[in-house]
């Protein structure tokens, strides 16, 4: 997968297949946004996500929003999933004011050469979010791209719509196996430092807002599960190990995550920053 970053300077010369959004937490369905875009598009067209690279809201505050998941973890996801080029836009004073035709015009079909465009049937871009659907629909036969609205997924106990918003609630909530349900895959953080027992990973948290989030590099911040005890697992390049996760509340403000390891686990030299997943609570 190629990676374009740091740049507003795009010109493709070759027809694309193309998706935007924030796309935190790359759950399911942002999976099935990506996954219809795919199995629609011809073969010719090059899939391409279009994101930010740093959150518009973020950018405006001059606050980090807590994410889902860190740049890291979705460029690895993307990958998996298949997109041949990913778009991490400088999200500008310049750009916070393009209105949604000139993006439309100039970016996706100027610069990118987009000939299909697929997006959920909420989708808001442009100045203060004023392109949706129905000016995508109505451009379309003029501009000459096919557009794709793709319904929202939902799960089947209670038929609510999976996004973002709700992993976030649920992970405040600390029920990390229906994260991990509305995902699709489990939810992991990378630790800081292995203590010379082999055995203990620890990371630093703090409180932000009604949740709790540890750094994870690049002025990133990680959303992680309340205070308690939970199952886990470590991978250390391609081998993982069983183990048991606490997120332990020292102060109102403060707090540590503390991952304890059924066996040693070689501590230097690896090359690798070791992963935690999480399963479940853990119930003694």
């Amino acid at each position: 997968m190629k990676i374009i970053q740091g740049t507003t300077e795009i010109q493709f010369d070759f027809p694309t297949a193309v998706t935007l959004g924030k796309f935190d937490g790359l759950h399911r369905g942002h999976q099935k946004l990506i996954r219809t875009l795919k199995e629609n598009r011809k073969p010719e067209q090059k899939v391409v996500v279009f994101t930010f690279d740093i959150s518009p809201s973020a950018q405006l505050d001059g606050k980090p929003s807590p994410v889902l998941t860190t740049r890291e973890e979705k460029r690895r996801l993307m990958e998996a999933m298949g997109v041949d080029i990913l778009i991490e836009y400088p999200f500008t004073q310049e750009t916070s004011r393009m209105g949604a035709e000139e993006f439309l015009r100039e970016v996706l079909l100027k610069r990118l050469c987009m000939r299909t465009l697929a997006v959920g049937p909420d989708c808001g871009f442009g100045y203060q979010r004023s392109g949706n659907v129905g000016l995508l629909e109505r451009l379309s036969p003029q501009l000459g791209y096919r557009l794709l609205v793709v319904e929202k997924e939902i799960t089947r106990k209670d038929g609510r719509v999976i996004s973002s918003s709700r992993v976030r609630e649920e992970l405040i909530k600390g029920d990390i196996e229906e994260v991990n349900r509305l995902l699709g895959y489990l939810y992991s953080i990378n630790g800081h430092s292995v203590d010379t027992s082999g055995k203990i990973i620890s990371a630093s948290a703090e409180k932000a807002g009604d949740g709790w989030v540890i750094a994870q590099g690049e002025g990133q911040y990680k959303l992680i599960l309340p205070p308690g005890e939970y199952f886990s697992k470590v991978w250390i390049g391609d081998k993982y190990f069983k183990s048991i996760t606490k997120i332990l509340q020292n102060s109102a403000e403060e707090g540590q995550l503390l991952t304890e390891l059924k066996e040693e686990i070689l501590t230097e030299n690896t090359g690798f920053t070791p992963e935690i997943g999480l399963i479940a609570q853990y119930k003694a």
